[in-house]
């Protein structure tokens, strides 16, 4: 039986010992230098936050711009979080002191200074052939939440023409592409969905 695989950061050991024999092939490793500093400019005039849902993030420029928030950059950094930069620190600090505003938009927001930001990517996920009879909002969350926070789920309508295949946004921790199966058990019965990210 195949165990959990690795994900960004883990370490992989050898379990065959010095040998070799049985053991899982190591990570490649780079050691990046201590003074190493991307976006060091931006230190004091940008802030980093994690959006609320998916929603607020695909309408977060135009927020801002109903908020007339002047802002030099926005940009994106996986999952849901963004960084906003601004033309000088005054503009950056009355931004973050301004939670009447972006209160709503962010569970967290804080002064950008280089700090390490959680591996998170929104992940698109296609459930292919949950049977008609389990095909409920509330399976398709389950399955869903075996790999994420689920951040969409769509809604079955009786116009919908194609009951094969559902998309369902999750917020994935891990930088692996998802690719298996789960079993959905019913009464005495197991039935096999392929969840394929997209």
């Amino acid at each position: 039986m195949l165990g959990k695989s690795k994900g960004v950061g883990e370490s992989v050991s050898d379990v065959g010992g010095a040998s070799g024999a049985g053991s899982v092939a190591s990570e490649k490793t780079i050691i990046v230098p201590d003074r190493t500093s991307a976006f060091k400019e931006l230190y004091g005039l940008a802030v980093v936050g994690r959006t609320v849902d998916l929603e607020t993030l695909v309408d977060f420029n135009k927020l801002l711009k109903i908020a007339k928030t002047e802002f030099s950059r926005l940009h994106y950094l996986g999952g849901l979080s963004v960084l906003i930069s601004f033309a000088d620190e005054a503009s950056a600090k009355r931004f973050l002191d301004s939670r009447g505003v972006w209160g709503p938009w962010f569970n967290k927001l804080e002064m950008w200074g280089g700090q390490s930001l959680p591996l998170e990517r929104v992940a698109w996920l296609k459930l292919i052939g949950i049977p008609l009879h389990l095909l409920d909002m509330d399976v398709l969350m389950k399955v869903g939440e075996l790999f994420g926070k689920v951040l969409h789920i769509p809604k079955i309508s009786d116009g919908e023409q194609d009951l094969s295949i559902f998309r369902v946004g999750v917020l994935a921790e891990e930088a692996s592409r998802i690719r298996e199966a789960v079993t959905l058990k019913w009464k005495n019965r197991s039935f096999r969905v392929w969840v394929e990210e997209e």
